[in-house]
């Protein structure tokens, strides 16, 4: 196979104003996740909602390797504020694991996919069809997670009356497995598998096992197989996207998509999921609990090269497909200075720290005051408060007063 060297000039650094479905990704700055963590009061939660506050990222993807090692030399460094352990994964990250099934919320079996080397179930995808995958990861808190999928939209109408392929006898439906089960693969992504339409648009969702709450988490991901012509529209992605600066793929519309017309048919690139990198895909980096996936066979970019498809596959996580994540977290103390009632006699001061909490400012002179206590409050790993504790000065003045009342002297 010949494969067609494009240059794009994207590479190590988080993409600046790349918008995909009307998400922008800047450098050094996200938008946390809607959906809350901790429940408190409004004021509470607006000061603890669990939030990125900085990314950057360090190193070059290697193109003169192959596989996954093209992104060993790329570190995303992430800062994080209020975060809790239910907001980190396990080193496994997410992928389809021994526990992993898929389990239909709405819609109904149209047969199997007999290509992996399980059979696995395919299943309608009106829009609306849901189901959930299971078992896909589990947080640092011990919380285990499924991934809900929704479709949102397809052209499986358009494709069943014009393809001459909806008589064929294939089944026809949206399956999915794990890509430990696709000859030739030992990575264990969640694969997704479909035939009987050109593009499906799915919103998943990250949620807590046999529950709809949802559950935002930090994850890094590689995503591979963008070839022969296909491509994605995506926010998943909405901290850092690196692509290869040697590749396939080229950016049109906020569509990611195989931009090379070589392999057999000139269909494109014809990749074998992470062993084509660095060509077909890339590297993100995420904090959130849902995202949108639209997929494209072929591309809009590339309806010139064929018009309709059959049997399209597209690769989501893998504990493999993971990259180098450093994360530090904002810690904060907050200095308090009270009187004995515990009404403020002086503004507070609040300092932020990274990873270890700042030295403690030491308790100031207050003027008419006198410190008498200094505790601390352990409010969580990131979040200390301490209260410095005084008493007013009271000045006592004696007069000597003669048997006329005259003052004879004062003492303070």
């Amino acid at each position: 196979m010949t494969k067609i060297k494009s240059k794009l000039l994207v590479s190590t650094t988080v993409l600046a104003s790349l918008a995909l479905y009307n998400q922008t990704i800047n450098a050094d700055t996200t938008q946390p996740n809607d959906t809350p963590v901790i429940q408190a009061t409004d004021t509470q939660q607006a000061a603890q909602d669990p939030k990125v506050v900085d990314v950057q990222v360090s190193g070059e993807p290697n193109t003169d390797t192959v596989v996954t090692e093209v992104f060993d030399p790329v570190t995303v460094t992430v800062k994080t504020d209020h975060f809790t352990n239910d907001n980190l994964l396990t080193k496994d990250g997410l992928g389809w694991t021994d526990e992993t099934e898929v389990q239909p919320i709405k819609g109904t079996a149209t047969g199997t996919i007999n290509n992996p080397t399980e059979s696995v179930t395919a299943y309608t995808f009106n829009n609306g069809d849901s189901g959930r995958i299971t078992n896909i990861g589990e947080t640092l808190a011990g919380t285990k997670l499924d991934l809900i999928y929704t479709v949102e939209d397809s052209d499986k109408d358009d494709w069943m009356a014009y393809s001459g392929f909806g008589h064929d006898g294939r089944t026809k439906g949206l399956a999915f497995t794990g890509e430990q089960y696709i000859k030739g693969s030992s990575n264990n992504s969640i694969v997704a598998l479909y035939n009987g339409a050109n593009y499906i648009d799915i919103k998943y969702q990250i949620v807590r096992h046999d529950t709809f709450i949802e559950q935002p988490v930090l994850v890094s991901f590689i995503t591979t197989d963008i070839d022969v012509g296909q491509g994605v529209a995506t926010d998943l992605a909405n901290l850092a996207l690196i692509i290869p600066k040697e590749t396939n793929l080229s950016i049109k519309d906020g569509v990611i998509y195989d931009g090379s017309h070589t392999g057999p048919y000139h269909y494109g690139a014809d990749l074998n999921g992470a062993n084509g990198l660095p060509y077909g895909g890339y590297l993100g980096v995420a904090y959130l609990s849902r995202f949108n996936y639209t997929f494209f066979a072929p591309a809009p970019a590339n309806d010139d090269i064929y018009k309709f498809a059959t049997g399209v596959r597209y690769d989501l996580f893998g504990s493999a497909l993971q990259t180098k994540l450093v994360i530090n977290r904002q810690t904060h103390l907050t200095v308090k200075y009270v009187d004995d009632e515990g009404k403020e006699i002086q503004p507070a001061t609040r300092v932020t720290g990274t990873n270890d909490f700042p030295q403690v400012p030491g308790a100031p002179t207050i003027k008419d005051y006198q410190l008498t206590d200094t505790k601390t409050n352990i409010i969580s790993p990131d979040e200390e408060e301490i209260i410095h504790q005084y008493l007013p000065e009271y000045h006592l003045t004696v007069e000597y007063l003669d048997e006329q009342g005259n003052s004879l002297s004062s003492r303070s």
